[in-house]
């Protein structure tokens, strides 16, 4: 497919991160007709795309627009209305601490992060009212692989938060390629986000171990229950889950075979350590950061979310996904469905 026809620069929009996300959604937001500022946290990245118009470390082969400018400077990315925030939850509050001064109250947030903090168990959204004081946000998620978008592969999304916010993002992020849908849940949508990252890890150790086709759909299906009912108790809504915010981007991130967080449980299970894992991936994927807050708010709530709580222990007290497997057969018997 090609591109929506963009003869002008009809809206500067800021990306705030650099990565393979955020540089994706630049090129779409260029193909729309937008001039896009791409602020880079590692200093080197412009000097790169300006040199040779490809964001190497993050997103090679791919050629960017001429609308695409970078900037280290929180000045010119906080000169523009629209702000698309595409940085790790690890270092999400830290980044938004030293950009605070030039927040303004006018500022439209669309948050891609898909993550829980630990500690705070603040979901992005959170992070940002907590250290911004900003509400007028939503959050972009989703089935969406970076390399499909930039390569303009037909994609749909959830844009989700206050209609006030949701539609105008989403005239500014639609074209013939990319199709984002509305939603009013801002919670159920990050739920959905961040903890389909936890049982992609799941899903890849289970590949990686020949569990039977059997044993995977199991895993599969009451992981996507559990979130769902997570979603519920903190606020959001089922429906939400079970929507391209929770089972689609599920599948695509367990069973597609390039998602990083089910690379990330293939290396566990073959016996790679975390820090390997970083090495070898070029960083730790949302999924293990979410381990640790799901764990302490699984504690902290008394929650019975049998397989979300068995991921603390398999990637770190060192129990295997047999053993886990193992131990939710053996659970007292139970209804489907509590209603």
């Amino acid at each position: 497919m090609k591109p929506v026809s963009a003869t002008s620069a009809v809206k500067e929009v800021g990306i705030l991160g650099e990565g393979a996300f955020g540089t994706a959604i630049a090129c779409l937001l260029a193909d729309n007709g937008c001039g896009v500022k791409l602020w880079c946290h590692d200093q080197d990245t412009p000097r790169v795309i300006n040199a040779t118009g490809i964001n190497q470390r993050y997103l090679p082969n791919i050629q960017l627009s001429s609308f695409i400018e970078t900037t280290t400077q929180f000045n010119d990315l906080f000169s523009c209305q629209y702000i698309f925030e595409a940085i790790p939850v690890k270092f999400l509050r830290s980044v938004l601490t030293e950009a605070r001064p030039y927040v303004q109250p006018d500022h439209i947030w669309v948050m891609m992060s898909k993550g829980i903090e630990n500690t705070t168990l603040q979901f992005p959204s959170q992070i940002l009212a907590d250290i911004c004081g900003s509400t007028r946000v939503c959050a972009l998620t989703g089935p969406s692989l970076a390399y499909d978008v930039a390569t303009r592969k037909p994609t749909a999304v959830v844009l989700a938060g206050d209609c006030s916010v949701v539609l105008p993002v989403q005239q500014l992020l639609a074209n013939d390629y990319f199709r984002p849908y509305s939603s009013t849940d801002l919670m159920g949508a990050q739920v959905g986000g961040a903890l389909k990252n936890v049982i992609s890890v799941l899903m890849g150790m289970a590949i990686e171990a020949q569990l039977s086709e059997d044993t995977k759909a199991f895993l599969f299906t009451r992981g996507l229950h559990e979130i769902a009912q997570l979603a519920e108790i903190l606020g959001g809504r089922a429906q939400t889950i079970y929507g391209l915010a929770g089972v689609g981007d599920l599948v695509l991130s367990s069973l597609s075979g390039k998602g990083r967080n089910a690379k990330a449980g293939a290396l566990l299970v073959q016996g790679k350590s975390l820090g390997q894992i970083e090495n070898e991936l070029g960083g730790l994927p949302e999924g293990i950061n979410t381990i640790i807050s799901l764990h302490q708010l699984i504690e902290q709530r008394s929650l019975d979310m049998p397989i979300c709580a068995s991921m603390y222990e398999i990637v770190y007290a060192g129990r295997t996904v047999g053993e886990v497997v193992q131990r939710i057969i053996n659970r007292p018997l139970e209804q489907e469905c509590k209603v």
